[in-house]
This record gives structure tokens, C-alpha cells and sequence, in this order.
């Protein structure tokens, strides 16, 4: 309600400023062009009747045309505040209907923010020109240059702002983009994985994925946005699986895992996956850093335009928080058919309740490196993390927790078993067995050197990133020398506060 209210003052604000400053000023000049005829003619006449009439207004068209320019600001100011209203009225029955039609939210999404940005370029246009015609009028209230430099700031903010909007007709609506810190699996070096995931995709009567990547981060995915990862970009539809999650689940867990990912790229849910997802999340990344730059008057002129697209991106973030519950739901149902309740339920668990050792032992190695040490398989470390913990405890407060994903929501861990019509409690022995055999990593041929590779990655990226500072330099010759060394070749102690021994 309070951002509502904050839309509304934010389109009006402009509109009836501009109203309330024609309205005093209109009248201001009534009564002084009727004090001039009564003390000149000594009659009383109302500048309004003359004004309006044709066949009189001549008799005062100097005046009847300042009269009239005013009576225009008004009726313009009353008509930008009532198409500001409309817009909102047109996007929240957008967003309404798009809730209750899967197809009517990919056919309105990208094409109705198109119009949106039309209608708020022309919505910026109009309250600049009100604006400062407002400062215009005002010129016996403000102070010579003060009216001038104001003048001159809205008119350039409103340039701008036009300027910026006309960019972002094709610069805001954008598909999103993926990081992973991982690599690309080829299908002729990985065999056994890809025809296990080809042969579920076509019991499932889904799309494969066209790359498959792995990496240390402990989820698994499919995304079509281009993923970003350390072999290049990939386009098209890709998967990606977690390396150390892939050691504690079982081979029917995993399939349960991988037939979820691939119940997204099943008949409508494709689309989905396609069209709206990776746009509707690479839209709202992009408006929230143009959310960073209002400042100045050009801010301020761009703050209805922001204040709209967002409006119109809630709206429909309703539908799409709705129709993503539903998408997961359906890709657990689908999974559960070819691999069964209880083991994509164990698998939920496993995930939600151990993949917080994860940022523990990134901690880890940033202690490590800060020792000028590294360790050798960061996965498989994982693995034994997990099966130190695999205690009861481990699987409390679960049922509130959500799997990230890069674009899309997932619903809670609660309501993904209750629609499985399975439980914590009832699922915990499973869950809690974390030393399968055979592991579901041995799908991938020498998965120990993949990983090796990844985790030296995973050191690099953390000193390139400056996550970890791994030097530090000497005061007295300047030199880079590890944090860990107490002397510097030149002879300087850092235990002695710069004192030489």
C-alpha cells in the first residue's frame, strides 16, 4: 500500500503542481485585468466570458491569450495526471489477467514493457514541458537567475531523461545472464553422463540439454540464458551439475535430481524457460541498476519512468512468483514418476540441509590461501564434511529454506514434500545415509581430475577477485612478499614494527 501511495504522489506530483500553479496564477490574472477594466471602462466584466466567446475575444487578445495559454496548462496538467492514472490501471489488469493464463503471460510480458516504455517517454515529455512552463509562469516569484538555472536544469533533465529512455526501449529489456565458476563437460569425452541424461530426457519426453556444466557451487540447474562459465559462453538450453553434491547422492536420487531439471524442458514449461524467464529476470537486474543512478535533476525527471516500469514488473511478479510454484511442483511430479517420491524427497534434503558446509569451507580456504596454502580436491572434502555431520541435528529448519537459482523461484522445502505427501521425519534415515555406493560422480569419467582442476580454479578466482590478499608489501624497499613472511629479503621485520635485525 505504501509503495502504491508512493506511485500515485510521484505521477501527480508534476500534474497537480502544475494545475495549482496555473489555477493561482490564472486567477491572479483575472482579477487584475478586471481591476484594470473597472477602474478604466467602470464596468464589471468578466474576463472568462470575454475570453471564451469568439466575437469578443479580440477586444483583448493580448491578455485573452495569456489567459487561454494558462487555461491550456490546466487542462493539460488534469490530462497527464488522468493518462499517469491509466497507465497504472492498464498494468495492474495486465498483471491481473497474466495470473490467471500461463500463454497471456508470455504473450503480454515483453511486448507490453515495450509500450510501457513508449508510454512513459511520452508520460517524461509532457511533465517536463508542464514543468517548466510552471517555472515560466512563475517568473515574479522567483529571483532572475535562480528561475533561470532551474528552467535550464529541467529542460536538460528532460533531454536526458528522454534520451536515456529511448536507449533503454533497447537496453532494458534484456535476457539474463549466468555465472558459474565451472567448466563445460564434451559429450565424447563423457559418455556414460551424457546417455544417462539423453536416456532420461527421453523417457521424460524432453529436451536434452544442449552443454552440461559442473562446478563447486552446490545446486543444480537448467537455465537458457548464456552461461558465462571458465571454457566460454553457452548458449541455448544448459544444465549444471555440483560436483560435491553429485558424491553424497544416490544413482536414484540423482536421477530424481536430473529429472526435475528436465521437467523444465517439457511442453509449455519450455517456453517458459525460453521466452519469459531469462527476460523477465535480465529486466529487473537492469531496472534496479537504473534505480542506482537517479540523482541529480535528470533523476528526478526519470523517477515517474522508474517508478511505472517498476510498478509494471510487481505486477507481473505476482504471476510469476504463482506460475513458478506451480513449474516446480509439476517437474517434481514428473521426476517422481520416473524415479520415485522417496528418493527425489531425500534428494530435496540432502541438498537443503548440506549445502550450507559449503561457505565453511570456502572460509577455509581462504584461511588457507592466506597461508600460502591450498588444498588439493575441495569436493571431496565436502563429501567428508558431510558425512561428519550426517546427524539429525543437520536436518533442523528445513522446511523453511529455498533452493537459489540463477533466474527462476523455487517454493519451500515444506510445501515441495507436502505435495509429495512425504516429510522431514519420515524421509530422515534416507536423508542421512551421505556415503552412497556407487556414487553418482562416478557417472563422469575422471571426475577426481575435474574436480582438482576446479578447486585450483576456485583459489585463483579468489585471489583475482581480491577476495583473498595473498601479499603484502614493505615499507622500506617496497617489494611484494606473501602475508605469511615475518622478513623481507631487504631485512625488514614485521614483527618489530618496521625495525631491522
Amino acid at each position: 500500500m505504501r509503495d502504491k501511495a508512493l506511485l500515485f504522489a510521484i505521477l501527480l506530483a508534476v500534474p497537480l503542481i502544475s494545475f495549482g500553479v496555473a489555477k493561482a496564477i490564472q486567477g491572479q490574472y483575472e482579477r487584475d485585468w478586471e481591476t484594470i477594466i473597472r477602474r478604466e471602462l467602470g464596468q464589471e466584466i468578466i474576463l472568462q466570458n470575454i475570453c471564451g466567446k469568439p466575437q469578443t475575444r479580440q477586444l483583448l487578445e493580448q491578455g485573452c491569450t495569456m489567459y487561454n495559454s494558462k487555461s491550456s496548462m490546466e487542462r493539460t496538467a488534469l490530462g497527464t495526471g488522468a493518462y499517469g492514472l491509466a497507465l497504472i490501471g492498464a498494468i495492474s489488469f495486465a498483471g491481473w489477467i497474466a495470473q490467471k493464463n500461463r500463454k497471456l503471460l508470455l504473450a503480454l510480458f515483453k511486448p507490453g514493457f515495450y509500450m510501457m516504455i513508449v508510454a512513459v517517454i511520452i508520460l517524461i515529455i509532457v511533465q517536463a514541458g508542464l514543468a517548466m512552463a510552471a517555472i515560466i509562469y512563475t517568473e515574479s516569484v522567483w529571483v532572475g537567475w535562480f528561475q533561470g538555472y532551474l528552467f535550464v536544469a529541467v529542460g536538460v533533465g528532460a533531454i536526458v531523461g528522454v534520451a536515456g529512455m529511448i536507449r533503454g526501449l533497447f537496453s532494458v529489456v534484456k535476457r539474463a545472464t549466468t555465472l558459474v565458476a565451472g567448466k563445460r563437460l564434451d559429450a565424447v569425452n563423457q559418455p556414460t553422463l551424457f546417455e544417462f541424461v539423453s536416456d532420461l530426457s527421453r523417457r521424460i519426453g524432453a529436451l536434452s540439454p544442449q552443454h552440461i556444466a559442473v562446478g563447486l557451487y552446490p545446486n543444480f540447474f537448467v537455465t537458457q540464458t548464456d552461461v558465462h562459465c571458465l571454457d566460454g559462453k553457452l548458449t541455448g538450453r544448459t544444465m549444471y551439475l555440483s560436483l560435491p553434491l553429485c558424491r553424497i547422492l544416490t544413482r536414484d536420487e540423482f536421477e530424481a535430481v536430473i529429472g526435475h531439471e528436465l521437467g523444465h524442458y517439457k511442453g509449455l514449461d519450455t517456453q517458459y524457460s525460453q521466452k519469459f524467464y531469462p527476460v523477465y529476470k535480465g529486466t529487473t537486474e537492469s531496472l534496479v541498476a537504473m534505480g542506482k543512478r537517479l540523482d541529480g535533476v535528470g533523476g528526478v525527471i526519470l523517477l515517474p519512468a522508474y517508478a511505472i516500469l517498476s510498478f509494471f514488473l510487481q505486477a507481473f511478479s505476482v504471476a510469476e512468483s504463482k506460475i513458478s510454484r506451480e513449474r516446480e511442483l509439476a517437474a517434481d511430479r514428473i521426476a517422481s514418476e520416473f524415479a520415485g517420491r522417496q528418493s527425489l524427497g531425500a534428494a530435496l534434503m540432502k541438498i537443503h540441509a548440506f549445502s550450507r558446509y559449503w561457505d565453511c569451507l570456502r572460509q577455509d580456504m581462504r584461511e588457507a590461501l592466506s597461508r600460502n596454502e591450498m588444498y588439493t580436491n575441495v569436493s571431496s572434502l565436502f563429501a567428508q564434511v558431510v558425512r561428519s555431520n550426517s546427524q539429525r541435528t543437520a536436518l533442523e529448519g528445513l522446511e523453511g529454506q529455498r533452493l537459489p537459482h540463477p533466474t527462476n523461484s523455487h517454493p519451500p522445502l515444506s510445501a515441495r514434500l507436502q505435495a509429495l505427501e512425504l516429510s522431514v521425519p519420515a524421509l530422515a534415515d534416507i536423508a542421512l545415509k551421505t556415503s552412497p555406493d556407487p556414487m553418482s560422480i562416478e557417472l563422469i569419467t575422471d571426475y577426481e581430475e575435474v574436480e582438482k582442476e576446479l578447486t585450483k580454479c576456485e583459489h585463483d578466482l579468489m585471489v583475482q577477485s581480491g577476495e583473498v590478499v595473498t601479499f603484502k608489501k614493505c615499507p622500506a624497499c617496497a617489494a611484494m612478499i606473501h602475508v605469511s613472511e615475518d622478513r623481507c629479503q631487504c631485512g625488514f621485520n614485521f614483527l618489530r614494527q618496521g625495525g631491522v635485525s
